[in-house]
């Protein structure tokens, strides 16, 4: 997920996520609250959350692996 983050800001954040999850009542809430600690946009960390979901199977959709697959198959 190429993007003006290093990646280890992004796993980062997403743990940071996880952790403060249980202090809110909502994601949106907890993501709301991180996102201006860290200093991002709140849609961003949303858009993070929700790739990460997809790829370890909680949520449906297309993996990035599977993205990249088909982009590579696409050339």
């Amino acid at each position: 997920m190429p993007g003006p983050y290093p990646d280890e800001f992004r796993q980062r954040a997403l743990r940071m996520l996880s952790e403060a999850r249980p202090d809110h009542k909502t994601d949106h809430a907890a993501i709301t609250h991180l996102a201006a600690n860290l200093r991002v946009n709140p849609e961003t960390l949303r858009l993070w959350k929700k790739r990460l979901d997809v790829d370890e199977g909680r949520q449906p959709g297309t993996s990035s692996e599977a993205q990249a697959e088909i982009k590579r198959l696409k050339k």
